[in-house]
């Protein structure tokens, strides 16, 4: 079940300098997502506005919950810069060498940057293979192509 309210906020009263108790402007709603856990988010100044966003947010839930909602369509939405800062965050705690951390990272980040990732999405076998191609490719007769062993690493 879900509803609406307004949560409870205290303000100074500019004019007696007394701390008040009173409701927010914004509506607020509560209901259980798929797990069965209680979710709490602020919505909108308009009640309306606010019950067609809660509405919105419960017909989510009961989508994941028949299984018609993909649990990881809010990961290909994110930043492919957030994936990454929890890649990090996941070596460090790893144990991982700091060298070899910093190693990974810089050559991902090159990756993203030269195939202009920006979403999980963005991600094609494609664009990675001509970015290792060019990898080997001699540029010049003086500058060669990285080895076998440096483009499998």
């Amino acid at each position: 079940m879900a509803n609406l309210y307004r949560k409870p906020v205290m303000v100074t009263d500019p004019a007696t300098g007394k701390k008040v108790k009173t409701q927010s402007k914004k509506w607020w709603g509560q209901f259980k997502d798929a797990n069965g856990k209680l979710r709490r988010h602020p919505l909108a100044i308009d009640k309306m506005a606010a019950q067609a966003m809660l509405s919105e947010l419960v017909k989510q839930v009961e989508r994941e919950k028949a299984g018609l909602v993909d649990p990881t369509d809010k990961e290909r939405t994110r930043a492919l810069a957030e994936h990454i800062t929890e890649f990090r965050r996941y070596k460090e705690n790893r144990d991982v060498g700091q060298k070899q951390v910093s190693e990974v990272l810089r050559q991902l980040e090159r990756i993203v940057k030269t195939c202009k990732w920006r979403l999980v999405s963005d991600i094609s076998a494609g664009s990675l293979l001509n970015f290792l191609g060019d990898l080997r490719k001699a540029k010049s007769d003086d500058e060669p192509g990285l080895s076998a062993q440096t483009y499998n690493h």
